[in-house]
């Protein structure tokens, strides 16, 4: 999978100071909440949409700000925990004894640092788009194929950054284009049948017609 999307997560962050090893913890993924993505375009993932992943044995990073130079622990060397319940996914990692580590739970503890964010793919077939009655599009994604990593951020998602934008502008268009080109299909078969039944009605009255003309001397 080419491009892995990046999603914020307003929810809380904490320091658990638990022993000798504190260990952060938060949730990664939430289901059910709606995230705007673009003015009219708004997304949900779907309770149970990380069970397949979670499943089978996955290898996820806990990163701060998205970073592969700063990993705060990962499920395959078992200093990551990621548990599911209904109301999304929570991540429970355990730092290395590292000053940056150390540095950015202060920051969590201040409450400087309070949001999560985490990478993520979707096939086409695991996510459905449609359009609202008051015209905006909702993207509703069932199952997620691709968790690259999740943790704490500075800047969740980089908003208000032009590299924010271009990146959901992009993803805008490409969620919307085959829906709106549907639209534009639906519409063109629309006209043609009104077209259609035109001529038709038009050539009803010629034969009607006809008959009144031929019998005039």
């Amino acid at each position: 999978m080419k491009n892995l999307r990046k999603r914020l997560v307003e929810t809380t962050l904490e320091v658990r100071e638990e022993g000798e090893q504190p260990k952060i913890s938060g949730y990664g993924i939430v289901y059910g909440q709606r995230t705007q993505i673009w003015e009219d375009l708004w997304e949900v993932i779907m309770p149970g949409a990380a069970s397949h992943i979670l499943n089978n044995s996955p290898d996820i990073r806990c990163a701060f700000n998205h970073s592969s130079d700063h990993i705060f622990g990962r499920t395959r060397s078992g200093t990551l925990e990621l548990e599911e319940d209904e109301f999304g996914v929570r991540y429970t990692a355990t730092p290395p004894d590292a000053q940056w580590c150390r540095d950015v739970m202060e920051s969590i503890r201040r409450g400087d640092i309070d949001g999560s964010s985490f990478t993520f793919g979707v096939e086409p077939q695991h996510e459905q788009v449609t359009k609202q009655d008051d015209g905006t599009f909702l993207r509703q994604i069932f199952r997620l194929d691709v968790i690259g990593e999740m943790g704490p951020v500075s800047y969740p998602a980089y908003q208000g950054t032009s590299a924010h934008v271009r990146s959901a502008k992009e993803e805008y268009d490409s969620v919307t284009e085959a829906l709106r080109a549907q639209e534009d299909s639906v519409k063109i078969a629309a006209r043609q049948r009104a077209l259609e039944l035109r001529k038709r009605r038009i050539e009803l009255l010629e034969r009607i017609t006809k008959p009144e003309k031929e019998m005039k001397p």
